[in-house]
């Protein structure tokens, strides 16, 4: 990507220690190397940001993180790394406490590391969006279980629409839709306002499906393995 001399990026990897599932599940390992691991060689190999910044409330976590490349100033405050602490309120304080020691920065690159296959082209194609537009990008997917036929119900059985185009609609006439995948949320850090939804932006970036596994329990870490070895395999790894 074309870089401007004036930007600086932060690439921001939330990684707290505790984990209901998964003991451990941000450094469990996933092919022999600690699942954060992925989403830091992503960041780094982008080359966008002037720092790959994770945001953790645990030692072990933060010496793997380092290791990694990463770079950890500092601990999360306890109190917003609790089962129902909301991820904006992590970010903002995480941005004050940045501010405080004189890093600032114009764009912000969330990267969950949850989400282990996503690409250092796609990071660099969500931050030129974003700069491009100065509007917020997220990582999506193609969904091919189409909304049309889709429904939510009332308490009393009435079945509502999602979508209002006929339900007769040939399928090759209806618009492709896609869901955030999670993998990737980009926006310029003067839009960071608490209360921010980072999925509701206005722009995304096409990645293939497998890239937006989520790992939440054992069954996704076999799945994101089978497909890194598939990977290898096909020399692309």
């Amino acid at each position: 990507m074309n870089r401007n001399a004036d930007m600086k990026r932060i690439a921001y990897i939330p990684a707290r220690g505790g984990s209901k599932g998964i003991p451990g599940k941000n450094i469990h390992p996933l092919l022999g190397r600690p699942l954060i691991s992925y989403t830091i060689a992503a960041a780094l190999e982008s080359q966008c940001f002037e720092r790959v910044f994770v945001s953790t409330d645990s030692d072990e976590i933060a010496d793997i993180a380092r290791g990694c490349g990463a770079w950890v100033p500092f601990l999360r405050d306890k109190k917003f790394a609790q089962d129902t602490t909301l991820i904006m309120d992590t970010i903002m304080d995480d941005m004050r406490r940045l501010r405080e020691i004189d890093e600032v920065f114009d764009t912000f690159c969330l990267l969950q590391p949850t989400s282990p296959l996503r690409s250092a082209d796609d990071i660099r194609a969500a931050v030129e969006l974003c700069e491009r537009y100065s509007e917020g990008v997220v990582g999506i997917s193609p969904v091919h279980e189409h909304p049309l036929l889709m429904r939510t119900m009332s308490s009393d059985g009435r079945l509502n629409r999602i979508m209002s185009i006929p339900t007769f609609a040939r399928r090759q006439d209806m618009p492709a839709v896609y869901r955030v995948n999670g993998t990737i949320y980009c926006l310029p850090s003067v839009q960071l306002q608490p209360g921010t939804v980072l999925a509701d932006v206005p722009r995304g970036i096409v990645m293939p499906e497998e890239y937006g596994v989520d790992i939440d329990d054992i069954d996704d870490f076999a799945r994101a393995e089978k497909i890194l070895r598939n990977r290898q395999e096909n020399g692309h790894a």
